[in-house]
């Protein structure tokens, strides 16, 4: 049986509640599905399956942007957009399944292109219309992309349902119709819960592998 062909779409890897997502879903999923994971970057601090396939649609340098950086990397979304229309075109992607804004915009564009070849299936992690109220131009340029790009894709899918108000209510969204809460390996938080952490390891920087979590009283 041949699996349908996903790509995973995200910013990069590196120790955060999205990238944890989709590490989850890469650990217990990949018997069903042929993932492609794109990246926009290479930082990498989960651990991935083998044999994976890893697609780095950029090579951005993020560890200390500035405004006008935000800015640029906005503004060459549509490149990236055309980047991915063609790498999708090549493996025969069914579906392209997005994290966090920016690689949502993308996702958006990418429709636009490929509207009847493909699927995409955005995820929205947070309030938007909270965590970009600012005058700014980077945050009203966000909040106009959510408005004008979103309504593209197939589908908006929520990790809580305050966020799915948020995209119906603020930005009139109708394709915001899922919600699907964080999963947890709780057979895995319960192996964990009794390691040993020490303070040197939660506060290591500089390449560490953020790739579980201890609990301690």
């Amino acid at each position: 049986m041949v699996k349908p062909r996903v790509v995973l779409l995200i910013v990069n890897m590196a120790a955060g509640g999205a990238e944890r997502v989709v590490s989850n879903i890469l650990q217990h999923l990949s018997a069903e599905f042929d993932f492609h994971l794109v990246l926009l970057n290479k930082m990498i601090q989960y651990d991935l399956p083998k044999g994976l396939i890893i697609h780095y649609l950029d090579d951005e340098n993020r560890d200390q942007p500035n405004g006008f950086d935000r800015i640029k990397t906005l503004l060459k979304m549509p490149i990236l957009a055309f980047q991915l229309s063609k790498y999708c075109q090549k493996n025969n992607i069914a579906t392209v399944f997005s994290l966090l804004s920016r690689p949502n915009y993308i996702s958006c564009l990418l429709k636009m292109r490929l509207s009847d070849s493909i699927r995409v299936v955005i995820s929205q992690r947070s309030s938007s219309s909270a965590f970009y109220s600012s005058k700014s131009l980077n945050d009203r340029l966000n909040r106009f992309f959510i408005r004008k790009l979103y309504p593209k894709a197939d589908l908006v899918v929520s990790n809580s349902k305050g966020t799915q108000y948020d995209l119906q209510k603020n930005y009139g969204l109708k394709n915001a119709t899922e919600t699907i809460f964080n999963p947890f390996d709780f057979n895995k938080i319960n192996h964990l819960k009794n390691e040993k952490v020490t303070l040197a390891a939660l506060f290591t920087e500089g390449g560490a592998k953020f790739d579980k979590f201890t609990f301690v009283n």
